[in-house]
């Protein structure tokens, strides 16, 4: 009788092992990882009245149909839902900004299976319950390349994403420019043209807004006047990693540090680059792509940081992050939130599975 009362207990605790396990490693380790990052978030902020706090994303790559195995996509899509989940109700951001490659096939669809990635997306990056705003620029993956790209799917992604090739925000005092990186290829395509257009209105608008002398209409929005933000999906023009500065978001273990980058491929041309700092003359500028965090200072032709983010799937790395901005009128304050490596997730359930032998 002492024999089965302990198999009774020996498999109860075994369950509740399990149980524990598993809620860590499914649910409590988000929760844990987006608490600890809001907390020290909250020290570096001020609350002052102009004071704006972000959180932005990029790289989400949302599995498709033709190269995502459905575990691997019920998998990403659960931890990339549960951050996201988990990051609004503990960092309490006053706006998220995704900075491209929502999707990974978007490039490969016909206009009913872009709306079934795109609902997909929403459905996993739901904001509904909190109201927080959420921005959006396109990526090489949504849309193509440049010479991949169709005037029907750039249609497709503005219905459902809301965006224009160039656009100009201001949230809390604070200006913004969103950028489509396939729109400064710079071969006056259709695209090209309409962004150029876009962007030498948007400078004027903002020249307007800096002079005491202007007093447009469409400039009174921007007063008092502050260096814009600029966001796209590419990096601004570079030959390679060693640029970055050695901070805490720099991996030197990862396998591509070492590669060329490509202008046009994995960033912006050199003159796509410049044209956009004389027009604009950002105080910041944020992008992703590269699935690899780089924090670059610029000197000319203004002093301003650059940050390139990691990518926020897992299967792109084992670390994906968050970076969580604070912006006032004096500077712009970035701390890099880690989301839980799947190594250590691993190792969790490779523990379970001892204990269960």
């Amino acid at each position: 009788m002492t024999f089965v009362f302990r198999k009774i207990f020996f498999f109860k605790a075994l369950c509740l092992v399990v149980a524990l396990i598993v809620s860590w490693c499914e649910l409590l380790v988000y929760m844990h990882h987006a608490r600890y990052c809001g907390e020290v978030w909250r020290r570096i902020q001020r609350n002052s009245p102009d004071e704006l706090n972000a959180i932005m994303i990029s790289d989400t790559h949302i599995l498709g149909n033709f190269k995502g195995h459905w575990f691997d996509k019920l998998r990403r899509e659960w931890q990339m839902s549960k951050s996201f989940e988990m990051s609004l109700r503990y960092m309490q951001p006053d706006v998220v900004f995704f900075l491209g490659d929502l999707m990974d096939e978007g490039k490969w669809t016909n206009e009913n299976l872009f709306n079934e990635y795109a609902d997909r997306f929403f459905t996993l990056f739901n904001n509904k319950s909190s109201g927080v705003p959420m921005y959006f620029v396109p990526g090489n993956h949504d849309l193509g390349f440049h010479y991949e790209m169709h005037p029907e799917r750039i249609k497709w992604f503005k219905k459902r994403f809301n965006v224009d090739p160039v656009e100009l925000h201001v949230i809390k005092e604070h200006t913004f420019v969103l950028i489509n990186s396939m729109a400064l290829h710079g071969d006056n395509c259709t695209l090209c043209s309409e962004g150029t257009h876009l962007i030498e209105k948007y400078s004027k608008v903002l020249s307007c807004a800096a002079s005491n002398k202007c007093f447009d209409k469409e400039a009174a929005p921007f007063k008092p006047y502050n260096r814009p933000i600029l966001l796209q999906h590419f990096p601004l023009f570079r030959l390679d990693e060693n640029i970055c500065l050695r901070d805490e978001d720099f991996d030197e273990m990862a396998p591509d540090r070492d590669e060329v980058y490509r202008e046009k491929w994995e960033c912006l041309s050199q003159d796509s680059s410049n044209y956009l700092l004389a027009k604009f003359t950002p105080r910041a500028v944020f992008n992703g792509h590269a699935h690899r965090g780089c924090k670059r200072e610029w000197s000319t032709p203004v002093s301003f940081v650059e940050y390139t983010m990691n990518s926020f799937n897992w299967r792109n790395n084992d670390v994906p992050t968050v970076l969580m901005v604070t912006i006032n009128r004096e500077e712009v304050k970035t701390k890099v939130c880690y989301l839980p490596s799947e190594k250590n997730i691993i190792a969790c359930y490779i523990f379970l599975a001892e204990c269960d032998c």
